[in-house]
């Protein structure tokens, strides 16, 4: 099998403390903590502490995005749900990330399986994110597969297969919608999170 590609070496975060205060105009609402630590690492808000269902923030999120960005959903968000949840109490955290590309969400899954240390795999809200502190670092054109969610969508294949969303950024807009895990989606990225 062909070794995955690691990006994070090429998207250095951005300072830790102009990321939070980034989040936090977008999002008024959050507890930022006292002390922020000096360390490169990528900063996130914990979707609970903005809403009480994960529909709802995204809902807050894709009008966190219309304020930079004109947005086409693909995906009723009201299908999406979390696949994988990152255990914090804090309305924000932070971590590496380590971003793959070219590969299928089931291949970047059991990549993320047999490491030995806890890695949580990003959905839309922690992409939507990346986005909005890091949308001058990232190329003119990007994707990200959301494989952290997953979207519901009956009737379109046997109740087996998994759909995941994604976000493709282009210029200034935004594109929202969703894939089977099977499928390669070239030059997107798959973001993995670890404390």
């Amino acid at each position: 099998m062909e070794r995955a590609k690691n990006l994070s070496s090429s998207i250095f975060p951005e300072n830790l403390k102009d990321q939070i205060a980034i989040l936090s105009l977008y999002f008024p609402r959050i507890k930022v903590p006292q002390e922020i630590p000096y360390t490169s690492a990528f900063g996130f808000i914990r979707w609970e502490s903005i809403a009480k269902n994960y529909p709802a923030a995204l809902k807050m999120m894709i009008e966190a995005f219309k304020r930079n960005f004109e947005v086409h959903l693909e995906v009723d968000l009201k299908k999406v749900e979390r696949e994988e949840s990152i255990e914090t109490k804090q309305d924000v955290f932070w971590g590496k990330v380590n971003f793959f590309e070219n590969f299928s969400a089931q291949t970047v899954k059991k990549i993320v399986k047999k490491a030995k240390k806890e890695n949580f795999s990003l959905g839309i809200f922690e992409v939507g994110c990346l986005i909005l502190t890091h949308s001058e670092r990232f190329s003119k054109s990007i994707g990200f597969n959301c494989i952290g969610d997953r979207y519901q969508e009956k009737g379109l294949m046997r109740a087996s297969v998994v759909y995941h969303p994604w976000i493709y950024v282009s210029d200034n807009q935004i594109r929202i919608g969703f894939e089977w895990e099977g499928v390669v989606k070239i030059d997107y990225l798959t973001p993995v999170f670890r404390f």
